[in-house]
């Protein structure tokens, strides 16, 4: 279904920004 797959990209776009957020404040 549709909807599923746009609430997996939600999901997933979260979890990169987790990781890019970790990502930054670890290396900065």
């Amino acid at each position: 279904k549709l909807e599923s797959l746009y609430e997996t990209l939600k999901f997933i776009s979260e979890i990169m920004d987790l990781l890019v957020n970790f990502w930054n404040s670890r290396f900065k």
